[in-house]
C-alpha cells in the first residue's frame, strides 16, 4: 500500500504519485495498491486519478492509476462512528455542518473513552488537523 498524504490538492501530487508507485514496483517487484489522501481544499484544481506518459518517440507508455480521497467531502458523522478509534484525527477535516466546538468535543470524548495507550498521541493528531481545518485556535 503507497499513501501520498496532501495537505492541498496540488500538481506535484501527481508526480510523486508516479514516482512512489514506480519506485515500490522496482524495489519490491509489485504494482502497490495507491491512494491520495487529500486534506483541504484549495483552489479548484482536483488531483487526477490517473496520469499517462509517453516517451519521445512515442514507443513506450506508462498509464497509472491510483484512487483520491478528499477529506472534506467525506461525512464527519460517518467517520466519527466508524468503529476504529484511529478514524478520529481525521473527523476535524471532513464535512460538518454544527459548530466546531461541538464536533471537537465529541472527538475528545471519543478519545478519551477509547484511545488507550495512544490517547495522548491521537488527541496531539487531532489537534493539528482541527487547526488545520478551523480558523478560532482556541
Amino acid at each position: 500500500m503507497l499513501v501520498e498524504v496532501a495537505t492541498y490538492p496540488e500538481k506535484r501530487v501527481v508526480q510523486q504519485m508516479q514516482d512512489g508507485i514506480m519506485l515500490v514496483r522496482q524495489a519490491r517487484g509489485v504494482l502497490p495498491e495507491a491512494l491520495v489522501l487529500c486534506l483541504c481544499p484549495r483552489g479548484a484544481y482536483p488531483v487526477p486519478e490517473q496520469a499517462q506518459e509517453t516517451s519521445t518517440l512515442g514507443w513506450t507508455v506508462s498509464t497509472l492509476k491510483w484512487k483520491v480521497v478528499e477529506l472534506w467531502t467525506l461525512s464527519a458523522e460517518e467517520l466519527l462512528g466508524a468503529p476504529n478509534v484511529g478514524v478520529v484525527p481525521w473527523v476535524p477535516l471532513a464535512r460538518y455542518d454544527g459548530p466546531a466546538e461541538v464536533l471537537l468535543q465529541r472527538c475528545r470524548d471519543r478519545l478519551e473513552r477509547e484511545g488507550g495507550k495512544q490517547k495522548a498521541n491521537l488527541l496531539a493528531v487531532t489537534q493539528v488537523f482541527a487547526q488545520l481545518h478551523f480558523d478560532k485556535p482556541e
